[in-house]
């Protein structure tokens, strides 16, 4: 400024801030929702800025109304509005969206449940609604529907139906549904009469229906009563299902045929064992009682009246009798069965008749020598000329197959049982007793005689062969280890031997050894080792200085030590290894050295 007076000047200044930081506002594109969208709502709005606040309105079908994207899931179209404020600045912006809300959901009525039987509803029923604009209808099942896809068809089902609509609102999604059951009544009873019958003169029969319809029939017939039809004639029922009103019919023939006459023949008379005859005439097939067959032989036992049950073409039945007559016959006896041995007679005398005729040749009461065992049939006659037969088993036992056992070897002083097989006891010569041990002192045979349950007799001998022992003294030197007999020896000492000679008996061999053993090895390479034989350490003396590894095998090639030499001398614990003969190998030293650990 300036002073008019004097032309003085002063000056001064301020800022002026001009903030122009507008925040975004985007609410995000319009959203539709329907039954088959956004069930659990939509995120709206976009992604949050630092320092800029939100805030929605209306807050209705929020989750917040305080966040720059919250889910929004409305009940109906809705349009919602986003400020957005910068906190530093105080600018603000604003944007709106659309949230339009569809879902309508259709009207699904199947109908009332109804019942079709015989006598209502023979076309069928008209069930759905009047249709809804814009709506799809689908029904399920098809079977018994004039159309599937109205909402209103005509149902004439053959079976109890559940019909269910399905109604569909094709521009919200919706869907409904509803059943209805259509019951079906159509029932239509069995009438069943049965099979055409024939009857005979005279018969009585029953016509039966049954079940849960009404049964009437024609020709004064009552159900399940037994009547007796004079001529043949066809009966005609009707059943009636109660439910229903449902009918059914069916027929049956009856015939009614004359009994046949039927002749069983002339009365007979024949001995016991006898066969007859009985052949009846006058029908078609016969029925013999006693298990006889018209026309065929067989054997009565007594006396006895037979009757014939005659059934001709049509199963008419006609009956009659015969008188048969039996003779006894002589009571003929063979006599009891018989046992003997081999080479032995037999007399078979026979009984109870007049006159007796044998067979394989023998004469009744006289005695003869069977060679096998066989069965013997007599015949007799009496008075009357029947005759009448009876056998006899005559068995032939073989003599027993007695055996007295092997022939036997034995070492002196030694016991030897004899037993004899083949019978039931036994007798044996020089004293011996059947199955008791006994001390033989010379070779001998022996005989067994043996008696079977029939009281038949064999013989049969066994030798018994004493042998003598023996005995000898072996006196022997060997270096390391000493074999006899497969026993190996690695001490020396006094040893006995006990095996079996030539003749099995105990043969006694006394062994006089001396071992020598050897105690170096390849001197060539400067190695000892001593002592050998040894109880408890083995030494290893050798003049190099390089380490050399050492492993100790068994007589069977495994290994059973293994370790370094390390000194000049090297004392190794042997004490755990058992006795016998091994072998040590050391490193670069070509030739093992046998150690023996006693």
């Amino acid at each position: 400024s300036t002073n008019s007076v004097n032309g003085c000047v002063a000056t001064d200044q301020m800022v002026v801030t001009v903030n122009t930081g507008v925040p975004v506002a985007n609410a995000g594109a319009d959203v539709l929702i329907s039954c088959v969208q956004n069930p659990s709502g939509t995120a709206i709005g976009a992604e949050s800025v630092a320092g800029v606040t939100y805030s929605w309105s209306p807050a209705t079908g929020l989750n917040s109304s305080t966040v720059s994207n919250p889910t929004a899931n409305p009940t109906a179209t809705t349009t919602y509005t986003l400020t957005s404020i910068n906190t530093a600045s105080g600018c603000a912006a604003t944007d709106q969206l659309l949230i339009t809300v569809n879902t309508t959901i259709p009207l699904a009525s199947a109908g009332q449940d109804f019942t079709k039987n015989c006598t209502q509803n023979q076309t069928g029923l008209s069930i759905g609604q009047a249709s809804q604009p814009g709506i799809i209808y689908n029904w399920s099942p098809t079977t018994g529907l004039s159309s599937s896809t109205i909402s209103n068809p005509t149902a004439n089902p053959t079976a109890t139906t559940t019909f269910t609509l399905t109604a569909t609102n094709p521009a919200s999604g919706c869907v409904a549904t509803d059943q209805m059951v259509v019951t079906v009544n159509e029932t239509s009873p069995v009438a069943n009469a049965g099979a055409d019958q024939s009857l005979c003169a005279g018969q009585t029969t029953v016509l039966q229906a049954s079940g849960n319809a009404q049964y009437t029939w024609d020709n004064n017939v009552n159900n399940g009563v037994a009547f007796a039809p004079g001529a043949t004639n066809t009966y005609t029922l009707t059943a009636t299902d109660l439910s229903s009103g449902c009918t059914s019919s069916d027929q049956v023939i009856i015939t009614v045929n004359a009994l046949p006459a039927v002749n069983a023949g002339l009365d007979q008379s024949l001995c016991s064992g006898a066969t007859a005859t009985l052949s009846a005439t006058g029908a078609f097939t016969y029925s013999w009682t006693n298990g006889v067959s018209n026309g065929l032989a067989f054997a009565p036992t007594s006396t006895s009246i037979y009757s014939v049950t005659g059934t001709d073409a049509n199963g008419c039945i006609g009956t009659d009798q015969v008188l048969v007559t039996v003779n006894a016959l002589p009571s003929v006896n063979a006599g009891i069965d018989q046992t003997i041995c081999a080479g032995a007679t037999a007399t078979l005398t026979a009984s109870g008749a007049a006159s007796y005729s044998w067979d394989n040749g023998i004469s009744n009461g006289v005695s003869f020598t069977p060679v096998s065992t066989a069965t013997y049939s007599v015949s007799g006659t009496d008075a009357n000329g029947c005759e009448n037969a009876d056998e006899v088993i005559v068995t032939v036992t073989d003599l027993p197959n007695v055996s007295a056992g092997a022939d036997q070897s034995i070492c002196k002083g030694a016991a030897v049982t004899l037993s004899g097989t083949g019978a039931s006891t036994y007798s044996w010569d020089n004293n011996v007793v059947d199955g008791v041990a006994f001390n033989p002192n010379a070779t001998a045979t022996y005989v067994v005689s043996g008696t079977d349950v029939n009281g038949c007799v064999n013989a049969d001998e066994v030798l018994v062969t004493v042998n003598e022992a023996s005995a000898s003294t072996l006196t022997e030197s060997a270096m390391d280890s000493y074999t006899l007999n497969g026993q190996i020896y690695t001490q020396s000492g006094t040893y006995t031997q006990v095996i079996s000679n030539a003749a099995g008996c105990d043969s006694t061999i006394t062994l006089n050894l001396t071992l020598s053993f050897t105690g170096l090895s390849d001197l060539e390479q400067g190695i000892r080792v001593y002592p050998n034989p040894t109880t408890e350490v083995l030494n290893i003396e050798y003049y190099d200085a390089v380490q050399l590894n050492f492993t100790i095998l068994d007589a069977a090639g495994r290994n059973v030590m293994s370790g370094m030499l390390q000194n000049e001398l090297n004392t190794i614990d042997i004490n755990m290894m058992a006795p016998g003969t091994y072998t040590l190998h050391i490193e670069n030293n070509k030739v093992p050295i046998r150690i023996i650990k006693q």
